[in-house]
Order: structure tokens, then C-alpha cells, then sequence
């Protein structure tokens, strides 16, 4: 299983998500080694994200919301509603779906 390191403030919330949705996607404890880490955007503007980073309310690339779902093995579907629920924008959409 895939894991997530997520900050204290987003673990419970994004728990409750991934277990609503089926997401077979585990969270650890900050500080411990996980496959992607989520941070809060602390600046208030948008920050770019990597398949390795995540910061909520960020933005990230279509090629690697793409990587993104092959490096947790998930669908890229159950990535998207990921990305919807840590409020992160796709852009450069690969089929001109997103600006």
C-alpha cells in the first residue's frame, strides 16, 4: 500500500476522504518516509506541486497529476478527487480541459 505523509492539521480530514472513497491510499505521521508528501500552502499563493510534493491549494501539471497517480497506483479518477479535495488546480491539461 502507498502512503501519504500529511501534516497533523490535514491527517484525520483526508483519513475520513480516503476511506469514504475507497482510495486504497495510507497517511503516516509527519516525519516518516511515505511515497508523497502533503504540505499546507503557508504563503497563500498557489505553489507548484511534484508527483513527490503536494501543497493544498497548490497547482500541478497534468503530466504529473499523471505520474502522480502511477507513483500511488491509483486510478487517475481516485487521483483527481484527491487533487479536488486538497483544493490543487491542474493546469496545462494535456486535452485543453484546464487552463
Amino acid at each position: 500500500m502507498k502512503t501519504l505523509n500529511v501534516s497533523e492539521k490535514t491527517a484525520d480530514s483526508l483519513r475520513d476522504f480516503l476511506d469514504g472513497e475507497d482510495i486504497d491510499l495510507q497517511t503516516v505521521s509527519p516525519g516518516e518516509k511515505a511515497c508523497v508528501s502533503i504540505y499546507p500552502d503557508e504563503d497563500g499563493k498557489r505553489t507548484e506541486c511534484s508527483p513527490e510534493t503536494l501543497y493544498e491549494g497548490g497547482w500541478i501539471t497534468c503530466t504529473n497529476a499523471r505520474t502522480l497517480a502511477r507513483r500511488l497506483n491509483i486510478l487517475m479518477w481516485e487521483s483527481g478527487k484527491l487533487l479536488d479535495f486538497l483544493h490543487i488546480k491542474i493546469r496545462d491539461c494535456e486535452l485543453g480541459c484546464f487552463q
